[in-house]
C-alpha cells in the first residue's frame, strides 16, 4: 500500500534523514550519515595538492610512486601513481586527512573489499590493499582513461564519426548499458547491489571499454560477509541519487530492496537516454523524492521506439514484483531491440513508400478490369518490406499495419473495379479486417458468383461440344451403312449385270433412317437434348433426313436415273449439313462442303454418280476424325 505524501514525510523525519534530504543535490549521490562518496576522475584536476608524507610513505611501501591528485570527494581524495614493478599507471584511493575516522575508514575498506571481490571486465579491478603509517587505508585499483557516459549523453564528448544519425546513437548508447548490464548481472551473481546506477558512475575508456564505477553505497545480501561488506538488511536511511531512485528505496524499505531495485535504476538510465533527463523530478529535493516514492507511468511520444518505451514503463513499474525478474531479463529485451532495428528501418521505409503510394493511387482511378501496371508495382515494392519486416521480426506492429493500410487501400480500389478474386486476395492478408471492408467483399463475392452462374449457363446452353463423343459415334454409324450400301450399289452395278434403279437408292435411305430412328430412340437425353442449342441441331438433323427420303422418293417415283438421282442427293445432303453445321454444329460444314463439291463432280460425270455417291461417303468419314480433332483443340485453346 503506498503511503500518502504525509506519513512518507514523517517516516523521514522520525528516521532522521530529512535534513540530509533538504540538503541533498537530486542529482548527486546522497549516502547514509557518516559515509561520503569517493569521486573518481580520467583526467588530472589541476589540484597543486601533494600527498602526505605518511600517504607517500605509505604507498611507497606497496611499490607505488604517487604523482599527481585526479580527483576528490566528501571523504577520499584519488591519486595518479605509478606501479614501479609492472610499469603501468594506477589510481590510489584514500581518505582526506580531517576526515579520518573509524567510521570513514571502515567504509573505504568495505568499499574496497567488496569491489574486489567482483572481478569482471566491465568494473575496476583493485590491486592492492593497504595503510600508511597511521593506518589510513590505501586502495590500488586499475587507472581508467575515458570519459564518462555523463559527457556523451550531454554532448561534450564525441562520438565515434561512424556514429552519424539518430538511430546509431540510440543504438550506442544501448550497447552500453547492455555492458553496465552485464557487470550488475555478475555483482547480483555474487550477492552485491549497487544502488546508485546513473550515466556519472560509468566511465567509458579511449578504446570502447566501459565500467560500472562507484560502489560506495553497494550492499551485500550474503550474512556470510556481515562486518566486512555493509548488508542490505542493515541499510534504513536514504541512499542513492533522487532522480533515479526506485520507490523502495526513496521509502526507506529494506525489506523491498533487491534486485528489482537496480533494475528500477537501469531502467531510469534509459529513459533518460530515450528523453534526455532522468525520471524523477520536481522544484526541491523533497518534491523529487516523493516523485520518486510514486514513480508513476511514464508516457513517450511518437519519437521513441514503442518497444523501448515498453521496456523502461516495465523496468519502472511502482512494484517490484511488475518489473523484469532480473537484469538478464531486462537486457535481453534491449538486445532484441537491437535485433530488431533493421525490421525498424525496413517499416519506416515502407511508410515513406506508402506516402508515395497513396499519392499514385489518387492519380489512377480504378476504372479499368485490371489495376494500373504503376499501381501494382508500387504496392509490390511496398508488400515486400513490410513482410521482409515482419520475417525479421514478427511482432513488429508498425509494419502489421503498414502492410494492412496497403492491403486496405487494394481491396478498395478491387471494390471499385468489381474484382472479387482481387478483393478476397488482399483481403485475407489483412491481420484484422474492419467489418464493413468484408461485408463489401462477401457482396460482390455474391455478386460475382450469380454472375458466373448465369455465364455459364449460358455458355452451356451455347456449348455444342457437350456429349460431341456419343453424338460422333452415332453420325459415324449412320455414315457407314449409308456407305456400304452405296458401294454395295456401285460394286452391283459394275461388276455384274444388275442394274438397280432409284427405287434401290430410296430403299438404301430408308435403311439409313430406320438406322437414324433407332440411334435417335436409345440415346441417353443427356447426349440428344444436352442443351437447346444442340437439341435444335439434331431436329434439324431429323428434319433434314426426312427431306432427303422425300426427296430420294420423289427422284424414283418419277423415274429418275439413278446418277442422276445420285447426284442430287449428294448436293442435297452436302447442302443440309452446310446448313446445320453453321447453326449449330461445326464439325458438318467441312463434310458438307465436301458432300457439295463431289455432287458436282457427280454432275459433271454421270456415268460414275454412283462410285462418287460410295467414295464421297468414305471421303467424309475419313475427314470427319481430323476436324473433330481440331475444333476440339481450339475450343481447349480458346478455353485456356
Amino acid at each position: 500500500m503506498q503511503l500518502d505524501e504525509q506519513t512518507l514525510r514523517q517516516r523521514w523525519i522520525d528516521r532522521g534523514d530529512w535534513p540530509t534530504i533538504q540538503a541533498a543535490d537530486p542529482r548527486e549521490t546522497v549516502i547514509p550519515k557518516r559515509r561520503a562518496a569517493v569521486v573518481t576522475a580520467s583526467e588530472p584536476s589541476g589540484d597543486s595538492r601533494q600527498p602526505s608524507a605518511a600517504s607517500a610513505d605509505g604507498v611507497a611501501g606497496l611499490g607505488i610512486e604517487l604523482i599527481e591528485p585526479i580527483g576528490e570527494g566528501g571523504m577520499g581524495l584519488v591519486y595518479r601513481g605509478r606501479d614501479r614493478a609492472l610499469h603501468r599507471f594506477v589510481a590510489v584511493k584514500t581518505l582526506r586527512p580531517e576526515r579520518v575516522d573509524e567510521a570513514t575508514t571502515r567504509e573505504l575498506l568495505q568499499e574496497a573489499r567488496l569491489t574486489g571481490m567482483l572481478e569482471h571486465p566491465n568494473i575496476v579491478p583493485v590491486y592492492q590493499l593497504g595503510a600508511d603509517a597511521q593506518g589510513v587505508p590505501i586502495v590500488v585499483m586499475k587507472q581508467i582513461r575515458g570519459v564518462s557516459w555523463r559527457a556523451y549523453l550531454n554532448g561534450d564528448a564525441p562520438l565515434d564519426p561512424k556514429v552519424s544519425d539518430t538511430s546509431d546513437r540510440l543504438a550506442w548508447h544501448l550497447e552500453v548499458l547492455l555492458r553496465v548490464c552485464h557487470a550488475l548481472e555478475f555483482a547480483h551473481d555474487r550477492q552485491v547491489l549497487h544502488r546508485d546506477i546513473k550515466p556519472e558512475n560509468v566511465m567509458i575508456g579511449f578504446f570502447g571499454e566501459v565500467y560500472l564505477l562507484d560502489w560506495g553505497i553497494a550492499v551485500s545480501f550474503d550474512d556470510a560477509l556481515e562486518g566486512i561488506v555493509p548488508l542490505a538488511r542493515e541499510q534504513t536511511k536514504i541512499a542513492g541519487t533522487f532522480c533515479y531512485m526506485a520507490p523502495e528505496m526513496a521509502s526507506c524499505e529494506s525489506a523491498r530492496l533487491g534486485v528489482g531495485s537496480d533494475v528500477f535504476l537501469l531502467g531510469a538510465v534509459l529513459h533518460e537516454i530515450l528523453v534526455g533527463a532522468p525520471p524523477h523530478g520536481g522544484d526541491n529535493p523533497c518534491a523529487v523524492l516523493i516523485a520518486a516514492y510514486q514513480a508513476r507511468v511514464k508516457e513517450y511520444d511518437h519519437s521513441v521506439p514503442p518497444e523501448l518505451a515498453a521496456i523502461a514503463r516495465r523496468a519502472m513499474a511502482p512494484l517490484v514484483e511488475e518489473r523484469f525478474p532480473d537484469v538478464h531479463e531486462f537486457a535481453s529485451r534491449i538486445r532484441d531491440f537491437l535485433r530488431h532495428q533493421s525490421s525498424v528501418r525496413l517499416t519506416e521505409r515502407g511508410f515513406e513508400q506508402l506516402v508515395q503510394f497513396d499519392r499514385l493511387a489518387e492519380e489512377h482511378v480504378s476504372r479499368e478490369t485490371r489495376e494500373a501496371p504503376q499501381v501494382l508495382q508500387e504496392f509490390a515494392a511496398l508488400r515486400f518490406a513490410f513482410r521482409q519486416a515482419l520475417s525479421e521480426w514478427s511482432e513488429n506492429s508498425r509494419a502489421r499495419e503498414g502492410l494492412d493500410r496497403a492491403l486496405e487501400k487494394m481491396v478498395q480500389r478491387a471494390l471499385e473495379r468489381r474484382d472479387a478474386s482481387a478483393a478476397r486476395l488482399y483481403l485475407d492478408e489483412i491481420s484484422a479486417p474492419s467489418a464493413d471492408c468484408t461485408r463489401r467483399v462477401e457482396e460482390l463475392e455474391r455478386e460475382s458468383a450469380e454472375k458466373d452462374r448465369t455465364i455459364q449457363e449460358l455458355r452451356r446452353e451455347l456449348d455444342t461440344e457437350i456429349a460431341v463423343g456419343q453424338r460422333m459415334a452415332g453420325e459415324i454409324a449412320i455414315g457407314t451403312v449409308w456407305f456400304l450400301g452405296a458401294v454395295a450399289l456401285a460394286v452391283a452395278r459394275r461388276f455384274t449385270s444388275f442394274q438397280p434403279s432409284t427405287w434401290y437408292l430410296y430403299g438404301l435411305m430408308m435403311l439409313v433412317s430406320a438406322v437414324s430412328v433407332a440411334i435417335y430412340l436409345t440415346a441417353p437425353k443427356s447426349v440428344i437434348k444436352p442443351n437447346a442449342l444442340v437439341y435444335r441441331g439434331v431436329l434439324a438433323g431429323v428434319f433434314g433426313g426426312a427431306v432427303i427420303v422425300v426427296l430420294c422418293f420423289f427422284l424414283a417415283y418419277n423415274g429418275v436415273a439413278i446418277d442422276l438421282a445420285a447426284a442430287l442427293l449428294l448436293l442435297a445432303i452436302g447442302g443440309i449439313m452446310l446448313a446445320i453445321g453453321i447453326i449449330v454444329e461445326p464439325r458438318l460444314v467441312a463434310v458438307g462442303s465436301a458432300y457439295v463439291i463431289c455432287g458436282g463432280v457427280a454432275a459433271f460425270w454421270l456415268e460414275i454418280a454412283l462410285e462418287i455417291l460410295a467414295l464421297s461417303e468414305a471421303f467424309a468419314l475419313v475427314l470427319y476424325v481430323p476436324v473433330d480433332r481440331y475444333l476440339r483443340q481450339r475450343s481447349a485453346s480458346a478455353g485456356r
